[in-house]
């Protein structure tokens, strides 16, 4: 996903990612590791924008809207497992504009949000 999503920011599309900080705990510090190593690759691409955000709660989405039409969100349940379909729970595709719109507002009410915190 993240090779997908530099491709089309080459292509001139407007990527923009929130990432949650999680908990420093040892738990599961190589799949940490893993995140870590991904992060630092995407910060150092110009043409994607990166803002973070404080662990808002155990729960894991990821959420991906395509030109304002397309919205992707996904839950995952064991980041730790080797395979996709192990780690994934429930996953909803919608055209729906009224669903779309929904997940924009709520990602640009966080972007806003992470914009107002300072970076540490």
């Amino acid at each position: 996903m993240i090779q997908s999503l530099k491709e089309e920011a080459k292509h001139g599309a407007k990527v923009r990612i929130l990432i949650q900080r999680a908990a420093s705990n040892n738990d599961n510090n190589n799949s940490r590791l893993k995140e870590e190593k991904i992060i630092q690759e995407l910060i150092k691409d110009p043409l994607i924008e990166i803002q973070y955000l404080d662990k808002l709660s155990n729960t894991k989405l990821i959420t991906v809207v395509s030109d304002r039409r397309l919205s992707l969100t996904i839950e995952i349940n064991d980041d730790a497992r080797k395979t996709t379909n192990e780690a994934i729970g429930l996953a909803t595709y919608s055209n729906s504009e009224a669903t779309v719109l929904t997940y924009i507002s709520i990602f640009e009410t966080l972007w806003a949000q992470a914009e107002l915190k300072p970076q540490t």
